[in-house]
């Protein structure tokens, strides 16, 4: 149980990484840094236009991305979990695990959910975003050891 956790832990911090990366990448585009958090939110909010200002709509886009983030974090800690010996290996994986992620989603989970995120995706900020998402989720061993070091019982604990 406590790998699954790690694994949401890497998504979510990965995920939320992630989507700095691409507030700042579409605000040097001259797009706004609210533009991918908007296009997010438009699957939720199918009749609210696209803008470039901060609305619920943004705030919805985050939330959709850090749960789908975290969700690709606890599937990414079991395949990953087969290689926490070797972190080189799971910086590797988790690149491609990202690339997958990047494939799978704007091939079938969003033009199912909202036609509009496939179709105005920035493509190269997106891609970018996905395999920085991976190698972040390779980092998951270091989340699993860390979890380790505090699952340690003391000798003053009283569950022992």
């Amino acid at each position: 149980m406590w790998l699954l956790l790690a694994g949401l832990e890497t998504g979510v911090i990965a995920g939320s990484a992630v989507l700095l990366y691409w507030m700042l990448a579409t605000t040097l585009r001259g797009e706004g840094p609210w533009s991918v958090l908007n296009l997010m939110g438009s699957a939720l909010f199918p009749g609210r236009d696209l803008s470039l200002r901060f609305s619920q709509v943004s705030v919805s886009g985050a939330a959709l991305h850090v749960l789908l983030s975290g969700l690709v974090g606890v599937v990414a800690s079991l395949i990953l979990v087969r290689y926490v010996t070797r972190p080189i290996r799971s910086l590797w994986v988790g690149m491609l695990i990202g690339i997958v992620w990047y494939l799978a989603a704007f091939r079938w989970l969003w033009p199912w959910l909202s036609s509009a995120v496939a179709i105005y995706q920035p493509f190269p900020t997106m891609l970018v975003g996905h395999v920085l998402f991976g190698l972040a989720l390779g980092l998951y061993p270091v989340f699993v050891r860390r979890l380790e070091m505090s699952r340690a019982p003391s000798r003053d604990s009283p569950f022992l």
